[in-house]
């Protein structure tokens, strides 16, 4: 089975820029690095198979749901952190844990304890 499945996925923003009939299959127990230079296409991909975006053609899916159809089953089951950052710098580890007063330590101990339970 397709754990995610990208199925002629085309988005078309104008002027040569979107997706155009991208498949994707990534099966159980696979590895899958998903990388390409700027402005590939990379995150329209992601954002339509996290059912952000519909797809003008084509289909998106994860577990067999389709994304689009499925958009607020997703977004509450799969972690999806968009990259970029902020304009501050701050790393994703001190948004989470910002200004609670705890010691390096104790955020680095519950971030652990976060990630074993998340998992």
């Amino acid at each position: 089975m397709s754990v995610i499945s990208v199925d002629h996925l085309t988005k078309d923003y104008g002027h040569g820029r979107g997706v155009f009939d991208v498949n994707i299959r990534i099966d159980t127990g696979t590895c899958y690095g998903f990388l390409g230079p700027n402005g590939a296409g990379k995150t329209t991909t992601i954002r339509h198979l996290m059912g952000f975006s519909r797809p003008q053609e084509g289909s998106t899916s994860i577990l067999g749901k389709d994304s689009w159809e499925n958009s607020a089953w997703l977004q509450n089951t799969v972690g999806y952190l968009p990259g970029g950052g902020d304009a501050s710098g701050r790393s994703v580890r001190d948004r989470v844990f910002a200004d609670d007063g705890a010691d390096a330590r104790s955020k680095e101990s519950r971030i652990s304890e976060y990630a074993v339970k998340s998992f």
